[in-house]
């Protein structure tokens, strides 16, 4: 595998096939300009600034920022041959990277960094040059770890905000609880471990039993107690409809990028 741009996605997605045992670590190479980045990323995989020496790699992975990925193809165009070109790049589209490598096997995916607790859920769509054998072989990388799915490219978007970025969003909603909790004096170790474990442990109960997030709500919630209280007052702020506008705003991000 060979990654252009070696930033928190790539390395996570490098780090965790390693941990996996589905690619070897000598088999990985990634390219930077960021020589401080390198110099991190030299104590696990092979590293250079030069991103022509990734182009031997059976998949390159494109792990720069949107505005960059044109540059990049157009710097590697000359020695893509049989290589599968993965991008990662958010609101990239297909037919933008099919202009500049036509013939070359193209998949568009998108991970998140929970790839690197075995937890990722993605997914990802391609060309028509792409055989079974290259899918089956993304599809075995991404669901090495995690989950992973194909889907039409139309809706990579959405998959964006809700894979992508919403790791950050319920990041951000954690920490507000987490802060309340210390206000309220609890230690800020306790009262993180415990906003923790309760996150990961709604995802786990919900996924494991299969139930709408609405159920759980029920079960959790008795009449006229503390979690009624509290869902009284999201309701009060609307919040339903504000994460729906947070949605929105980053879906519109993800179309605005492949624009630009």
């Amino acid at each position: 595998l060979g990654f252009i741009g070696s930033g928190n996605m790539a390395f996570a997605l490098a780090k965790a096939f390693n941990d996996k045992k589905l690619v070897a670590k000598q088999n990985i190479i990634m390219s930077d300009r960021d020589l401080a980045r390198l110099a991190f990323v030299k104590k696990y995989f092979k590293t250079t600034t030069n991103n022509i020496e990734v182009v031997n790699s059976d998949i390159i992975f494109i792990c720069v920022k949107p505005a960059l990925v044109s540059v990049v193809l157009q710097e590697i165009k000359p020695l893509v041959k049989d290589q599968v070109i993965v991008s990662v790049a958010a609101g990239i589209k297909i037919s933008s990277m099919q202009k500049i490598l036509p013939s070359a096997k193209i998949v568009r995916a998108m991970p998140n960094i929970l790839c690197l607790v075995n937890e990722m859920s993605s997914a990802y769509a391609y060309n028509k040059k792409c055989t079974k054998k290259d899918i089956s072989l993304i599809h075995n990388l991404f669901n090495g770890v995690g989950f992973s799915t194909e889907i039409e490219e139309s809706r990579i978007d959405a998959v964006t905000v809700i894979s992508g970025s919403a790791p950050a969003f319920f990041a951000y909603i954690l920490n507000a609880f987490v802060e309340a909790g210390i206000k309220e004096g609890l230690k800020k170790e306790s009262a993180r471990k415990l906003a923790y474990n309760v996150l990961a442990g709604t995802g786990k109960y919900l996924r494991d039993h299969n139930k709408d997030p609405e159920q759980l709500v029920k079960e959790v919630m008795s009449s006229k107690g503390t979690t009624y209280a509290g869902i009284q007052e999201m309701k009060k702020q609307k919040l339903d409809k504000g994460m729906q506008k947070v949605f929105k705003a980053s879906l519109k991000r993800s179309k605005e990028l492949g624009k630009e």
